[in-house]
């Protein structure tokens, strides 16, 4: 007597494994898009902070004491850093202006020349206070960006506070 499977046996099993399969299908279908949007996140913050450490590190070498006051304004900063220096008196300035394009780049301008230090923004807001009682040497940085993956969106939110090192 010869011993074998069944068709419905087969079929049971089939389905079984039909079943199986599919529910191992979408567990890697979910890893792959965790993975996709994590990326992106990851690719996002490391994009907003190359601009936020370039920021600051001009920003820090301005003076409260700079011919032209440091001002913001909406997704904009403009301020002096000293360039020449003769004893204890600053002889020459150069301004510095950040600001955030339509198009989501951050640009940086200077004597007249522009240059974009990064991409992906979405807001750019800066906070220095007028009152000279209340952290007058400091200016708050929240850069805000996104990034489009296949599904969804990713946003990232930064926020950095620099001191100005010159009085």
């Amino acid at each position: 007597m010869k011993r074998g499977f069944t068709l419905i046996e087969m079929m049971v099993a089939l389905f079984i494994f039909s079943i199986v399969l599919l529910a191992a299908t979408g567990v890697f279908n979910h890893s792959q898009e965790s993975f996709d949007w994590n990326f992106h996140r990851f690719i996002l913050q490391s994009e907003l902070r190359k601009i936020l450490l370039t920021m600051s590190q001009e920003i820090r070498e301005s003076s409260p004491s700079a011919p032209a006051p440091l001002t913001t304004g909406p997704n904009q900063i403009t301020f002096q850093i000293p360039t020449a220096v003769s004893g204890s008196q600053v002889t020459q300035w150069e301004q510095i202006n950040y600001s955030l394009a339509p198009d989501g780049t951050v640009v940086r301008a200077s004597g007249g020349q522009n240059s974009i230090i990064g991409n992906s923004v979405q807001s750019l807001n800066f906070t220095y206070p007028v009152n000279p009682l209340i952290s007058p040497r400091t200016v708050q940085i929240q850069i805000t960006g996104t990034r489009n993956t296949l599904k969804r969106n990713v946003t990232a939110t930064l926020t950095g506070q620099v001191t100005l090192r010159n009085p």
